[in-house]
């Protein structure tokens, strides 16, 4: 009687545990873009860069945008630090999210009654723009086929 008890409980466990992991990665992969194309081709503009070549266009400006993509090993490496530096200094001290910086901004926040202070990370700055920002911005197709 008792092992068909404990097979039971292991079974129902075994499945929640399988449910949540099939959860988590269907989760993960609707968050995090498909980068790997990255490796073999350059992307394109940027929305935020055909967003700014309209409006120039609007206000009857001959301007476009030129860049040329070069390999990551071609940047230097104290450029590179000093980018995710200047987003998110404690980026080397913790796992994605700052919870410290978090905790001040939200003591802040509810002493002043507003929402404004922020203890965002790379992560966390990453999150908000593929959840909120790219969806509204109709020529940013978050690697979806045009």
């Amino acid at each position: 009687m008792t092992k068909k008890i404990n097979l039971r409980k292991l079974i129902k466990i075994g499945s929640i545990a399988l449910l949540t992991l099939l959860l988590l990665v269907v989760g993960l992969s609707l968050i995090y873009p498909d980068v790997s194309k990255l490796k073999k081709e350059n992307p394109r503009k940027t929305a935020f860069m055909e967003y700014r070549e309209k409006e120039w266009q609007k206000q009857g400006k001959k301007r476009k945008i030129v860049h040329t993509w070069v390999p990551f090993s071609a940047i230097s490496p104290y450029a590179v630090k000093a980018v995710i530096i200047a987003e998110d200094d404690k980026f080397w001290s913790h796992e994605g999210f700052d919870y410290e910086a978090m905790q001040k901004a939200l003591e802040k926040d509810l002493k002043k009654k507003k929402f404004k202070a922020g203890g965002s990370t790379i992560s966390q700055q990453l999150a908000k723009i593929f959840t909120f920002l790219l969806p509204r911005i109709p020529s940013a197709n978050c690697g979806k086929p045009s």
